[in-house]
């Protein structure tokens, strides 16, 4: 089981401590949180593309500056060791069965899949993407992976919209088609 190993070679080295009402993962403060509450703010708001947006934005610079870095710095991994990583803590974390399918350092381009994904599930059927947390997670892992700032994520597939998996797409900003619909919604 990948998961369970995973986490008992955290809880082995220490990387991960439950206490006084805290819980660390490599010195980084973590929280577990009801997973609806992502799915509800999308549900409830007024422009829910702006509030997926927002989440994009704050998950991203989170990852890319806080634990991404973290784990880069402190374990010592880059490319596709930290792509891994940081794929497989959020895995544990219930975001999802998370798998690399396309990982291409010349083009700073990745594919990332997301099967068992929860927020689509809890927030039922959409005409849009709603997986703005991962995207941001994996976007901010990206920037650090591939070195450059400006790695995006869009969401191409969604579960939401009747997918079979969610799909990620990354690649530099400039890389990115500004008139295709989907990109509008979440860039």
């Amino acid at each position: 089981m990948v998961f369970y190993d995973f986490f008992q070679k955290l809880v082995l080295a220490g990387q991960i401590r439950f206490a006084d009402g805290s819980i660390e993962l490599l010195n980084q403060p973590m929280v577990i949180s009801p997973a609806g509450a992502f799915a509800h703010m999308l549900k409830e708001a007024k422009d829910p593309q702006e509030i997926g947006k927002l989440i994009y934005s704050g998950t991203k610079l989170a990852t890319k500056e806080g634990m991404a870095r973290k784990v880069k710095a402190e374990k010592k991994l880059s490319g596709l060791d930290l792509t891994k990583w940081i794929m497989d803590s959020g895995s544990l974390a219930g975001w999802g069965k998370l798998s690399l399918e396309k990982f291409d350092p010349k083009t700073q381009s990745a594919t990332v899949y997301s099967r068992n994904s929860i927020i689509p599930e809890l927030y039922g059927k959409s005409t849009f993407p709603v997986d703005h947390a991962i995207r941001g997670f994996a976007a901010g892992t990206a920037c650090l992976v591939f070195e450059c700032d400006d790695i995006e994520a869009i969401e191409t597939k969604c579960m939401a919209m009747g997918e079979k998996i969610c799909e990620f797409k990354f690649m530099p900003r400039s890389q990115l088609d500004k008139k295709d619909p989907i990109v509008k919604t979440q860039i």
